[in-house]
């Protein structure tokens, strides 16, 4: 009836669906989370038994969960404390007004963003007896959610530590194994507008800087999505190497520190001559702020490299 599982247990597929492993103990969950547009839930023209009368068929112990709203239901639980929840997309301002899904025989809790992580799901299968063949999220769409979800978290929340670690994981792989499908879905929720595209970024800059960069190069976007992102350079530690040509300092980026280079054509370009080696470094330090200003550009708006350095070269600077 076009239902889609979403949340961890959606996460359990991805292995199987991908090829590859995934880490175990991000999988641990007590939540099965159901995932249906209402409108598609109205349209379908089918219906199941009452949801509870349903999962009374698997666990007897199942009850409702209490709503604010006494007449309404979005979620149940077992004695287990095994809880099935009901979510439906909704776009506009937060609401926990439930809606109805006909289909399922049984109300939803409406969540912004759902919309893009439930459209064109997959099949995937529940490694359970023979397997159980079920509706997930695109890996990609999930992923990409997942940042979203977690930075509109409170920090310190478990479940945002979760999301995170989900969302590194999932990145990691779809960067070798999906990268046409990883730049199309960040493609389609950039395109959403201001709010996404500060939500995208943000969460981009929750995942590691490795990951970060991995996946930023993947959609063709540059570290200037990411809010905040910045480089601050390390007073001293300057030093020519005259074995590469070039001199050779450090800039910190959050927490990660990274070293940045300046080759000696460079420098000659600014001084209009050819330089001795020793004649490097004073000219580096007179022109140091122009070239740090250079530095950070080609940082935050460039491509991204495959090596973790900075690099400027004689086309780099005026």
């Amino acid at each position: 009836m076009r239902g889609v599982l979403v949340g961890t247990v959606a996460y359990q597929t991805y292995p199987a669906l991908l090829g590859c492993r995934l880490p175990a103990a991000l999988m641990q969950t007590l939540d099965v989370d159901i995932a249906q547009f209402a409108e598609v839930s109205a349209a379908v023209e089918d219906t199941t038994r009452p949801m509870l009368d349903v999962l009374r068929l698997v666990d007897s112990t199942f009850r409702p969960v209490p709503h604010i709203d006494p007449k309404r239901t979005v979620s149940y639980m077992a004695a287990s404390s095994l809880r099935v929840d009901f979510l439906t997309p909704y776009r506009g301002r937060d609401t926990e007004e439930p809606r109805k899904l006909p289909a399922p025989g049984t109300d939803a809790q409406p969540l912004r963003f759902l919309d893009f992580l439930i459209r064109d799901p997959e099949q995937a299968v529940l490694l359970h007896a023979e397997g159980i063949l079920v509706s997930v999220p695109a890996p990609q769409r999930f992923a990409l959610h997942k940042l979203i979800v977690a930075r509109r978290r409170r920090e310190g929340d478990p479940k945002r530590d979760k999301d995170i670690f989900q969302a590194q994981a999932l990145v990691n792989v779809l960067i070798d194994r999906r990268p046409n499908e990883l730049r199309d879905a960040w493609s389609e929720a950039f395109a959403r507008g201001p709010t996404w595209q500060r939500l995208l970024g943000e969460g981009a800059g929750l995942l590691l800087p490795a990951t970060r960069d991995g996946l930023l190069k993947a959609v063709g976007a540059p570290r200037a999505v990411v809010p905040g992102l910045d480089l601050a350079f390390i007073p001293g530690r300057v030093r020519y190497d005259a074995s590469q040509d070039e001199i050779r300092f450090f800039a910190s980026a959050g927490k990660e520190v990274l070293p940045c280079i300046v080759d000696r054509g460079l420098l000659e370009v600014k001084v209009g001559r050819p330089l001795e080696p020793r004649e490097c470094l004073s000219v580096f330090r007179e022109y140091r702020s122009e070239i740090e200003g250079a530095m950070r550009g080609r940082y935050l708006t460039r491509p991204i490299g495959a090596t973790g350095e900075v690099r400027l070269g004689p086309a780099d600077i005026v």
